[in-house]
C-alpha cells in the first residue's frame, strides 16, 4: 500500500485569451496545507491562450514559499497539464517552458486535468483571468 505525503500546496491556475492571439489574462489561486490562500492575476495585451496557461502557472511557481516541495496543480489546461507532465512534446513557448523547469527543479508536482471548472477555486481563477483579458481587449473603434 502506498502513503501519500500531504501536499505542502495546491495551485490552481487558468488563462484567457479574447483571440488567439489577441489579449489575455491569467490568474492563479494557491491554498496551502494551513488554509493560507494567496491569489495572483494579470495581462498581457497581444498573447495566445496557451502562453496565459502557462504563464499562471509559472506566476503560481513564483510565488510558492521556498520550503514548499509537495504540490497538487489543478487546471483546466489539457495542454499545460500534459506537457508539463512530460505525456505530451513542448513545441512551443519554449522560453516560458525553460523558466518551468527552473521553478519546478526540487519540487514534486502532481498534475491533475479538469476538463470543467468543478470547484469554486477554479471558478473565481476562471473569472479573474477572463476579466483580465477584457480590461487588455481595445476598444471598437467608432
Amino acid at each position: 500500500m502506498e502513503t501519500r505525503v500531504p501536499v505542502d500546496a495546491t495551485i490552481v491556475t487558468d488563462g484567457s485569451c479574447l483571440g488567439n492571439p489577441g489579449p489575455g489574462g491569467w490568474a492563479y489561486s494557491i491554498r496551502y496545507r494551513d488554509g493560507r490562500v494567496v491569489k495572483g492575476s494579470g495581462s498581457d495585451p497581444e498573447t495566445t491562450n496557451n502562453r496565459m496557461e502557462l504563464t499562471a502557472l509559472l506566476r503560481a511557481l513564483e510565488r510558492l514559499e521556498p520550503e514548499t516541495r509537495y504540490v497538487q496543480v489543478v487546471t483546466d489546461s489539457q495542454w499545460l497539464a500534459f506537457c508539463a507532465s512530460g505525456k505530451w512534446k513542448r513545441r512551443a513557448n519554449l522560453d516560458l517552458w525553460k523558466r518551468f523547469e527552473e521553478l519546478a527543479r526540487g519540487k514534486k508536482i502532481d498534475w491533475i486535468w479538469q476538463e470543467r471548472n468543478v470547484t469554486e477555486d477554479m471558478r473565481d481563477v476562471d473569472e479573474r483571468a477572463r476579466g483580465e483579458a477584457q480590461r487588455r481587449k481595445k476598444p471598437a473603434a467608432s
